[in-house]
């Protein structure tokens, strides 16, 4: 097979997905998804935890997007723009709540399942505001 027929680009995304949702070797699969996504989300660039971080919130936002253009939502709206920095959200989110919350509020709330709290940071950063009518 050659190169022009496109099928070496579509093997190099698979195994970079496949990279990125095994993760890094020594995940603890005990450990919290956020803390773990957190954790990745603040390690050395270009290490495979980092860009793990970068494709899961990345595929996030890009699903989000979908979502609200298909069922808007009352809780988030996105900017028309589409400039997203999710992992920036992210990474900022789960700070003020170490940073806000009581340590056993803290530790329910990254207990939580990862789309459920970046749910919530984005539903922070991006509310929708009421129309005056």
């Amino acid at each position: 097979m050659s190169c022009k027929d496109g099928t070496a680009g579509v093997r190099m995304m698979l195994v970079t997905a496949l990279i990125a949702f095994a993760g890094p070797a020594n995940a603890q699969p005990t450990q919290s998804n956020t803390k773990m996504m957190f954790e990745w989300c603040n390690s050395e660039s270009r290490s495979i935890e980092d860009i793990s971080c970068a494709l899961y919130i990345s595929g996030f936002v890009q699903g989000l997007q979908v979502h609200l253009a298909k069922e808007p939502s009352k809780e988030i709206c996105l900017p028309d723009d589409g400039t997203i920095d999710g992992r920036t959200i992210f990474v900022r989110s789960i700070r003020a709540m170490k940073q806000n919350l009581k340590e056993d509020a803290y530790n329910i709330m990254v207990a939580l399942p990862l789309p459920v709290v970046l749910w919530l940071a984005f539903s922070k950063e991006f509310p929708c505001h009421k129309s005056s009518n």
